[in-house]
C-alpha cells in the first residue's frame, strides 16, 4: 500500500514588530475614544442631559475671556490630536460658550498636556530625561524611531529648559542625613570661546557604603553643582564628618569658609600625579618614578612618622634644586594624613575615605553628556549636569 503524499502549506504568519504595531494603533485608538467619554461624563454631571439643558455649569466652569462664571452651552467639539511616548492620540475637545460674554472654548485644554501644546506630559518626560543623557538631537531621532513623532532638537531644549525652570523654584531641599564623608572636585567643560572652557564644580556626600558581592556601593546625595564659581551658600547647609578634595587652593578657601570646623583629608590619588606635575614645572619630570615611590613609603606609615619623612623630602627637593616640587609637599603636608590621625586617635568616623573617587565616577558620567563635539554656554551646560546629578543622586521628579 502506497503511504498518501504529504503537502506541506506554507503559512505566512506577521512578525512581532508587525502584530506590536497593530496592538499600539488600536491602544491609541481606544486612547482617544476614552478620552472623549471622560469628557462627555463631565459634561452630563455640569449640563446634565444634552438635550434638556438642565443645568448651566454656573460657578463651575471659569470663562478665559471674562473670568467670570455666568453660565455656560455646550457647542459641539474640536477635532483635536495630541502626542503622546506611543505615538499620536486622535480625539476631540468638547467646547462650550459663556452666556456673558459669547466666548467658546474648551474647559479641558492643559488636561491631557501643557496649555497650547500637543505633546502630553508622559511624552514631554521622556525626552528631557532622556536628553539629560544623550544629545538633544540624538533625543529627537529617538522620538521619531520609537513614537514616530518628529520632535525637533530645539524643541527638545525649550522642554528641558521649562524643566529646569520649575525646577529652581521650588524649594530645596538640605541633606536628609547627618554625618558622612563631603567629596569635591572640579573638572572642565567646553564652554564659551576660551580653549580651556569653564570649571564645573561638584560636591557630593557619601552617606554609606553597602557590598554586593566582592563590589561595594556607595550612597550619595547631590550637595552643589556649578559652572564657574562654587555656590557656597549650598556647602554651608551640609553636615559631614570628613571633606576630601584633591587641595585645590580655590577649593580650600571655599571649604574653610563654609566648613571651618570640618577635617580635610586629601586625596591620595591625587598626590602622585600633581607630584608629577610639579617636577615637570622644575624640568625634572623623568625622575617622577624615584619620588613617586619615596612619596608612597612615607604616606603608608603612622602619621608623625610620615610627616618627619615628608619634611626631610621637602629638604632633600629644595638640596636638589626642585623647589616647586619642594613647594608642593610642603603646602601638601598634614592634610595627606588627616585619617590616619583621626584613626590613631580613636575619633575617625565610621565612614572614612581617603580618595576623590566617588566625585571621579560622576565626572565621568558627566562627560558622557557633554562631550559632544560643540561648545556649551555656561547655562546650558550646568542646566543639564545639575537635573542629571538630581536625578541620579537624589532621586528627583522633576515637574513637567
Amino acid at each position: 500500500m502506497i503511504a498518501p503524499e504529504r503537502r506541506r502549506l506554507a503559512v505566512k504568519l506577521p512578525s512581532y514588530g508587525e502584530v506590536m504595531e497593530e496592538v499600539k494603533i488600536e491602544v491609541l485608538r481606544l486612547v482617544g475614544e476614552k478620552v472623549v467619554e471622560f469628557q462627555e461624563e463631565q459634561f452630563a454631571q455640569w449640563f446634565g442631559k444634552p438635550w434638556q439643558r438642565e443645568r448651566d455649569a454656573k460657578g463651575i466652569i471659569l470663562c478665559p475671556q471674562c473670568a467670570e462664571s455666568l453660565g455656560f452651552e455646550r457647542r459641539g467639539e474640536r477635532q483635536r490630536g495630541f502626542y503622546t511616548q506611543y505615538g499620536k492620540v486622535e480625539s476631540a475637545l468638547l467646547q462650550v460658550t459663556c452666556k456673558g460674554c459669547g466666548c467658546t472654548f474648551s474647559p479641558f485644554v492643559g488636561f491631557f498636556s501643557e496649555k497650547g501644546k500637543r505633546y502630553s506630559r508622559d511624552l514631554v518626560q521622556s525626552q528631557v530625561l532622556s536628553a539629560l543623557t544623550v544629545s538633544y538631537h540624538e533625543t529627537s531621532r529617538r522620538t521619531e524611531r520609537e513614537a514616530g513623532i518628529k520632535a525637533a532638537a530645539i524643541t527638545v531644549w525649550r522642554e528641558l529648559r521649562e524643566a529646569y525652570r520649575k525646577y529652581e523654584r521650588r524649594q530645596k531641599k538640605t541633606s536628609s542625613s547627618r554625618g558622612g564623608v563631603l567629596v569635591a572636585d572640579s573638572t572642565g567643560v567646553k564652554t564659551g570661546k576660551t580653549k580651556r572652557g569653564s570649571p564645573l564644580n561638584l560636591a557630593i556626600k557619601v552617606t554609606g557604603r553597602k557590598t554586593n558581592g566582592k563590589r561595594a556601593k556607595l550612597d550619595k546625595e547631590l550637595v552643589t553643582l556649578s559652572v564657574g564659581k562654587w555656590r557656597e551658600d549650598e556647602l554651608k547647609d551640609t553636615r559631614a564628618d570628613l571633606v576630601v578634595t584633591d587641595g585645590d587652593p580655590e577649593l580650600k578657601g571655599v571649604i574653610a569658609r563654609t566648613q571651618p570646623h570640618l577635617p580635610s583629608q586629601r586625596c591620595l590619588f591625587h598626590a602622585p600625579r600633581d607630584l608629577y606635575w610639579a617636577l615637570y614645572q622644575d624640568g625634572s619630570q623623568g625622575e617622577w618614578p624615584y619620588w613617586e615611590q619615596r612619596l608612597w613609603r612615607e604616606l603608608r606609615k603612622p602619621s608623625a612618622e610620615g610627616i618627619a619623612g615628608m619634611d626631610r623630602l621637602v629638604a632633600e627637593l629644595d638640596l636638589s634644586g626642585l623647589h616647586s616640587t619642594a613647594t608642593y609637599l610642603r603646602n601638601a603636608g598634614h592634610d595627606l594624613f588627616t585619617v590616619t590621625r583621626l584613626k590613631e586617635q580613636g575619633i575617625s568616623p565610621a565612614l572614612v575615605m581617603v580618595a576623590t573617587g566617588a566625585v571621579e565616577r560622576e565626572f565621568r558620567e558627566i562627560n558622557r553628556r557633554t562631550e559632544v563635539g560643540a561648545r556649551w554656554s555656561d547655562e546650558g551646560v550646568e542646566r543639564v549636569v545639575r537635573l542629571l546629578e538630581e536625578v541620579r543622586l537624589n532621586g528627583t521628579k522633576l515637574e513637567f
